[in-house]
């Protein structure tokens, strides 16, 4: 991994369609998002709208912090009090896509593993633009916010690709399902 100190910006609302169509390209052909539809161009669209909402999510109940490179836009972490998110019906459901009759095992087994921390932040997205992947930005987001906040930081992860990271940052994993994991530090 070729590593470069970078700036770490709190990010604000101006930067929502910038985020979201950063967000778009990443997640266009990720597993978890194929069921947003066949057409990449449909799905790509449903990803900015969705990243559109969590941004403002994560304005009201967290932080949005951002790495630029010449003036673009090249990786975010979107993080949630989680305490804040809890009690926040309407915000949880949009999150966790749950309501009282309905939520699916992995979620479930997340937000109960969840309950075990207190005062925590929630990771609800971390990306980095393809064409500057593998430089390190998400490893120094990841380690810039342990030591900002000074809280647990937890995570449900899907991409198995990542937890090499998680790893090095000294997360602790955990299994939920097949293609799903509880990170925590």
């Amino acid at each position: 991994m070729n590593e470069k100190k970078v700036d770490i910006n709190t990010l604000d609302i101006k930067y929502i369609d910038e985020i979201a169509s950063v967000a778009s390209e990443c997640f266009a052909n990720d597993k978890f998002f194929l069921y947003l539809g066949e057409d990449i161009n449909i799905r790509k669209q449903k990803l900015k709208e969705m990243y559109q909402d969590a941004c403002k999510i994560a304005l009201k109940l967290g932080y949005i912090l951002g790495i630029f490179s010449e003036d673009r836009l090249v990786s975010v972490v979107l993080l949630l009090d989680y305490d804040k998110l809890k009690k926040s019906k309407k915000y949880f459901q949009a999150i966790f896509d749950v309501d009282e009759n309905d939520c699916k095992q992995d979620t479930y087994k997340f937000l109960e593993m969840a309950e075990k921390f207190e005062n925590a932040l929630y990771l609800l997205s971390i990306f980095t633009d393809s064409n500057f992947q593998g430089q390190g930005y998400a490893s120094q987001m990841v380690s810039y916010i342990t030591r900002k906040f000074n809280r647990p930081i937890i995570s449900d992860v899907d991409n198995v690709n990542s937890l090499s990271m998680y790893k090095r940052e000294n997360f602790n994993i955990e299994k939920i399902s097949d293609d799903t994991y509880f990170v925590s530090k």
